[in-house]
């Protein structure tokens, strides 16, 4: 049996917690995955990607290879994972794949039919009765309510992480989901058989009409806002990752966490097609 130098990381209740719900399968993935992380850290990187200064190196690596495919959307879940693996050793991002891949079952499991209403009412079921997912009214800037795992786990979150968990669901039923980067608030957009529903995953799957997103944004903003269907701000996968990011960046230089700050600036400066963030004079 080789030896990895005590590098194994310890099974931590967050750990025990978050793969309680998962098959026999996906809990041996934690220990795999335990085990190479162990042996990635005494190996010498033969990557041709360029080094990162302050990501760990498997969350830099793994970043980097979501943002060549980041139109998809288990891409953008898989970086948005990486963002909190780089704060949480023992999320590995797959994990969280897996749990949207079980939540998206236990949907599948109670459809009789295909129409898009049908599925929309039995995902509002799951993902907001059942299984109780809201938004964060409480400690809203704490870190944790921007982490996929950790979201996942506590089933509390911000607008940008719900909508996200809401996109990766329900387009495995087969939904068209598109993120809508509203300002002050993240919304989604649906896809039905007549038209498009604006819906609020903080509220709940609140829909909304666009009179009551406008009302509801000023509220937040302070201020009135336009909103027209045509002229929807609908985030690309690049912007929405960036939106998450920014979140979590503000919160680090307001807390003063210099080495947070740091990586997930370089990470936020990998994202293609943002205007990255300059160098600190």
């Amino acid at each position: 049996m080789s030896d990895t130098g005590g590098l194994l990381p310890a099974r931590s209740k967050f750990t025990r917690e978050f793969t309680s719900g998962l098959t026999a399968r996906d809990a041996r993935f934690v220990q795999k995955f335990a085990l190479s992380t162990a042996v990635n850290k005494v190996r010498t990187s033969t990557s041709t990607m360029p080094l990162s200064r302050h990501c760990r190196p498997e969350v830099w690596d793994y970043y980097r290879a979501q943002m060549a495919h980041l139109e998809q959307t288990d891409a953008l879940l898989g970086a948005a994972g990486a963002v909190a693996w780089q704060q949480l050793p023992a999320a590995h991002p797959e994990l969280s794949l897996r749990r949207i891949d079980a939540i998206a079952r236990q949907v599948q499991q109670r459809l009789r039919s295909g129409q898009i209403q049908a599925i929309l009412a039995h995902l509002h079921d799951i993902l907001f009765e059942e299984l109780d997912f809201h938004g964060s009214t409480e400690n809203y800037y704490l870190p944790a309510n921007s982490f996929l795992p950790t979201v996942l786990h506590e089933r509390v979150g911000l607008p940008v992480l719900l909508a996200l968990i809401y996109k990766g669901v329900g387009e495995r039923l087969g939904l068209q989901i598109e993120g809508v980067n509203t300002p002050g608030h993240f919304l989604v957009a649906v896809k039905t058989e007549v038209n498009w529903q604006l819906l609020d995953p903080f509220a709940r799957g609140r829909l909304l009409t666009i009179d009551e997103a406008e009302r509801w944004i000023g509220e937040i903003l302070g201020r009135k806002v336009a909103l027209a269907w045509e002229d929807l701000p609908i985030a690309t996968h690049g912007q929405w990752l960036a939106r998450l990011i920014m979140n979590l960046l503000a919160i680090y230089q307001q807390t003063g966490e210099a080495t947070a700050f740091a990586a997930l600036k370089e990470l936020y400066n990998a994202i293609p097609g943002i205007v990255p963030i300059a160098p600190s004079p």
